[in-house]
């Protein structure tokens, strides 16, 4: 028999597998869109043109990322993504000098 706290450790953690598991899924699911199909190359050109004359490119940057697997490879390792700082947040400055590296940055 299980004291309270226990039982409900072991349904947290079930539902943190569960949880996991349907990540897994999404990105199995992901993997078979015709978007996913796209070389990184054009998915990069297409993001390049969709940011073009956005003035938060970084906040979009961010959203776009959040896509899919794919996207967030694509876009955190493309260094020209990256050059454009439109924040005053110190850590995403940060993370636009890392990326963009050795890349200069425009502000």
């Amino acid at each position: 028999m299980y004291t309270s706290e226990e039982s409900v450790a072991l349904i947290d953690a079930k539902v943190r597998s569960l949880e996991d598991q349907i990540r897994q899924l999404y990105t199995q699911r992901n993997d078979f869109m015709p978007i996913s199909a796209l070389p990184p190359e054009i998915l990069t050109s297409i993001v390049k043109k969709a940011l073009h004359h956005e003035f938060r490119v970084g906040s979009r940057l961010v959203t776009l990322s959040r896509v899919s697997r794919t996207w967030r490879e694509t876009i955190t390792t493309c260094k020209p993504l990256w050059t454009c700082i439109d924040t005053g947040n110190a850590q995403f400055i940060a993370i636009c000098l890392e990326r963009s590296h050795p890349l200069p940055i425009l502000a």
